[in-house]
């Protein structure tokens, strides 16, 4: 009876040891700058970064691990347990960032934005991971937040399927307005008040103008820009050349006649800009150019 309970004693102890507890010793080592789920559980079956560290050495509660671990093992595990050596755990980077063994991510990256974003520069690659063996990448997702371009990248190495999260730096440069002194409300821009600079419009979420802009039509601040502040178009309002109801002259081209009217705008517009007017004379509407004078010119074709 004795053998018998030792028997099913030591299956109970072989069940615990070989079921899903994960234990944690009290320091755990990553031969990257890329904490995974394999760092602190050598024998799990597969792998997912968990964060990428920057430090050579660090600190964290029981809390604090628990808190990373559980996201990640709740997608492989419905039923774990987690056990910690110790109330503090420290984890520590021994790498070599330089060695020539790490796969290289830069070139693929590289290949995906010239196609993907092909008008910005790359700057900085930040994260990347520093693994000896990869193989089959993809781009899982991407998108772009500012001057920041995210990359999620899936790729094996030592058949086992990983993920990494790479952060690129990037900049997208452009000539814009930025003002010279402060702009009040209702300041018209114009080249006196304003200086044009190659800045990196991604670092602004509007749409910026330049000199050629405020050559094609007169603009008029909606707000109070402070001095070097890129000009917002958002809050810049164009000063028409004519008004709605402005009397115009009409020149109607037929071939090689030229008939001259007189009209009445019936919208506003700047030189340069397509106007519908209405002729005197007639009361008929028709389309053309806005030129100084002001003459709308309208061309009929024929010979």
């Amino acid at each position: 009876m004795k053998n018998k309970f030792m028997i099913f004693t030591f299956i109970i102890y072989l069940t615990f040891i070989f079921s899903n507890n994960f234990i944690i010793g009290q320091e755990i080592i990553t031969s990257d700058n890329r904490l995974s789920l394999k760092d602190f559980f050598n024998d799990i079956p597969f792998d997912r970064t968990i964060k990428y560290i920057n430090e050579s050495e660090k600190t964290y509660s029981k809390n604090e691990i628990n808190n990373l671990l559980v996201p990640f093992l709740n997608v492989y595990y419905d039923d774990y347990t987690l056990s910690f050596e110790s109330e503090y755990i420290t984890i520590k980077r021994e790498t070599k960032i330089n060695s020539s063994e790490y796969y290289n991510f830069k070139p693929f990256l590289i290949d995906f934005i010239k196609k993907q974003y092909p008008n910005i520069s790359i700057v900085e690659f930040e994260n990347l991971p520093y693994i000896e063996d990869v193989t089959d990448i993809e781009i899982v997702n991407n998108f772009i937040n500012n001057s920041n371009l995210f990359i999620s990248l899936k790729y094996k190495s030592n058949n086992i399927s990983k993920f990494s999260s790479i952060k690129i730096i990037v900049e997208k440069l452009e000539k814009a307005l930025l003002t010279k002194d402060q702009i009040l409300r209702g300041e018209v821009i114009d080249r006196e008040n304003t200086y044009e600079a190659t800045i990196n419009v991604l670092d602004y979420n509007f749409e910026t103008i330049n000199f050629e802009d405020i050559d094609l039509g007169n603009y008029e601040s909606t707000k109070i820009f402070d001095k070097n502040e890129p000009l917002n178009k958002t809050y810049l309002k164009i000063i028409p050349d004519i008004l709605k109801g402005d009397v115009v002259n009409i020149f109607v081209q037929i071939g090689g006649i030229r008939i001259q009217t007189i009209g009445k705008a019936l919208e506003n517009a700047t030189y340069g800009q397509n106007i519908t007017v209405k002729n005197m004379e007639t009361n008929k509407t028709v389309t053309g150019i806005l030129r100084e004078g002001p003459s709308v010119f309208v061309n009929l074709g024929g010979e």
